[in-house]
């Protein structure tokens, strides 16, 4: 190790050898950590595709540079700020991670339960209809029964078909009774799955 300090001199900057290796700190933080070292090439991270390159540029090259480009107390207040660098640049980057990786799967779950949502809704909506038909079925049952009790044996064969209509009625009743119950089924199903 040389005696004599030449941070911050510039391209002429002897590097000391006991710095030429890889810096996390200018990996992980690219422009930050070049704001903080004079080392503007590091803006280059702002560009799509070119950033990636840019990053290991900076890790390859990160400490010469630095070195070069500010002054430092000594080789060793050099590396201690370095390895602080490299610390903070890998707790941000895997922080960073981490929260990608959970807001993708967050996502994830969140696209399951709106999508399971829907199905739910979309039974619901299946029962009210038929229950909003069968209603209107119902209602014209009582109504076919009430002209029924209202004609005189003369109007027989308005009452064979009113009677036949009725019987139609009915078995239209019995039917959406069935979908409604296997419908609810469905929903019950959905709602509380069998372990």
């Amino acid at each position: 190790m040389s005696s004599e300090n030449t941070s911050g001199q510039g391209k002429s900057s002897a590097v000391p050898a006991e710095i030429k290796k890889w810096n996390w700190g200018a990996f992980f933080l690219t422009w930050v950590w070049g704001i903080c070292h004079n080392v503007y090439i590091s803006f280059l991270a702002f560009v799509p595709v070119v950033n990636i390159i840019v990053m290991f540029i900076l890790g390859k090259n990160g400490n010469e540079w630095a070195w070069q480009n500010k002054r430092w107390d000594s080789v060793d207040h050099f590396l201690e700020t370095q390895r602080k660098w490299a610390k903070w640049g890998k707790i941000i980057f895997i922080g960073f991670f981490v929260i990608v990786i959970g807001l993708g799967v967050g996502n994830c779950i969140n696209k399951k339960m709106v999508a399971e949502q829907n199905v739910i809704n979309g039974y619901k909506m299946q029962i009210k209809e038929m229950e909003t038909e069968k209603a209107h079925v119902q209602e014209s049952l009582a109504k076919a029964k009430l002209t029924v009790k209202s004609l005189s044996k003369s109007q027989n064969i308005a009452k064979s078909f009113l009677k036949l209509n009725i019987k139609n009625l009915n078995t239209k009743i019995v039917e959406l009774e069935g979908k409604i119950e296997k419908v609810q089924k469905q929903l019950e199903l959905k709602l509380n799955p069998p372990n």
